[in-house]
């Protein structure tokens, strides 16, 4: 208790759930170091990773119970995460019912949306242990860190990748919504 944390992640093809996964996971260090019994472990680190990523009150001037899953999906290239994450936070705050709630999933199912939701969210690439490698190692701190880390430079780099140089990050890209009309 009281050690220093670390949260391993290699996210899938899809941005939206990485950020997700990561601010559950930041859910789990901030709720569960010190309360580690705790009743609904899972459901409070996903209702933490909710509230982090889509504030209360933005939700609140923008989603109601006639928001459409075309709204849901504009909604989710401005914040970066997922429509089912998005209503479930909807319904978290009491936006939606759980009829209007079971409607929309069935709805995603139906267009079979569950697993490969319409609009893409690039993923994000973190910062802090690349500077932290680099300003230690130099500006290729791979290998040196390699053994004393004991993670091979391959793995090191997928994690703490080197940012690019033209704007000290790596770019983030969110495609724009398609059209959700039936073809």
């Amino acid at each position: 208790m009281g050690a220093p944390a670390l949260i391993g992640c290699f996210p899938g093809s899809q941005g939206d759930r990485a950020r997700f996964t990561l601010a559950h996971e930041a859910g789990h260090i901030v709720l569960h170091t010190f309360r580690p019994r705790a009743a609904d472990p899972e459901g409070e680190a996903n209702r933490f990773a909710g509230a982090l990523l889509v504030p209360r009150q933005r939700v609140q001037e923008s989603i109601t119970e006639k928001t459409s899953l075309t709204d849901y999906a504009r909604l989710k290239a401005t914040w970066g995460v997922s429509i089912q994450a998005l209503i479930m936070r909807a319904f978290a705050l009491d936006l939606i019912g759980e009829t209007r709630k079971r409607s929309l999933f069935v709805q995603l199912s139906t267009k079979g949306w569950r697993k490969n939701e319409p609009v893409a969210v690039g993923h994000e690439a973190p910062l802090l242990l690349w500077t932290l490698l680099s300003r230690r190692l130099g500006d290729r701190p791979y290998r040196s860190a390699a053994d004393d880390l004991a993670i091979h430079p391959t793995v090191l780099r997928s994690i703490a990748p080197t940012p690019t140089k033209k704007t000290g990050i790596r770019e983030v890209s969110v495609a724009p919504v398609r059209s959700l009309n039936r073809e």
